[in-house]
């Protein structure tokens, strides 16, 4: 007996109005990854209760009530009530990160996550982090947004100050200008003024 299968639909679209736009900024986004070097990362996160039922069908004596099993805790138990697993694919080289914690997923638990995920991806020699993921409530939260552009802006801040004190060690270690020249070659410059245009100085 030979058995196949068809897809329903050969694509499959999100009624999201804005599928088609974000899906291009999330594409443009890899391209400038894989150009400059930068890491990209899937994240999404898994959580399970012992207490919360689950959203399954259930079967009961015709005729008579379904009834459910209430799950509690002591309040002595020491063990969660809830297990997280938060994880994070590179899309480099495969490689999953990993981070098991107690309870479910909140703002709290997102935040402390990233900010370990950037140690790892700062340790692997990376600069830039471009982070993939869904519109789970964690994710979009007010605390979690503010904590990635005050981030953002201390990262950035940093790199422009360390790149302030590299053109300073630069000028300082150049030679003084010879009375009556005009400076350097026309191609350092250039360089120079594109350098000082980046840095604003």
């Amino acid at each position: 007996m030979g058995v196949g299968w068809q897809r329903a639909k050969h694509w499959i679209t999100s009624p999201d109005p804005a599928y088609v736009r974000k899906k291009q900024r999330r594409d443009a986004l890899i391209v400038l990854a894989q150009r400059y070097g930068w890491e990209v990362g899937y994240l999404d996160e898994v959580w399970w209760s012992r207490v919360s039922q689950p959203n399954l069908h259930s079967w009961s004596e015709q005729d008579e009530p379904l009834r459910l099993q209430e799950l509690t805790t002591n309040k002595d138990d020491p063990d969660p009530k809830a297990l997280a697993c938060y994880g994070m694919l590179s899309a480099d080289n495969g490689r999953m990160h990993l981070c098991f914690v107690s309870g479910r997923p909140v703002s709290q638990v997102t935040t402390d996550f990233l900010e370990w995920l950037c140690e790892q991806v700062q340790a692997q020699g990376k600069g830039v982090l471009v982070l993939i993921w869904d519109n789970a409530s964690w994710h979009v939260s007010k605390q979690v947004r503010t904590w990635l552009r005050q981030h953002n802006q201390t990262v950035l801040h940093e790199a422009q100050n360390a790149a302030k004190q590299a053109y300073a060690s630069f000028r300082a270690g150049c030679p003084p200008r010879a009375p009556g020249s005009t400076g350097s070659s026309r191609n350092g410059s250039v360089a120079k003024e594109r350098l000082s245009n980046l840095l604003g100085c």
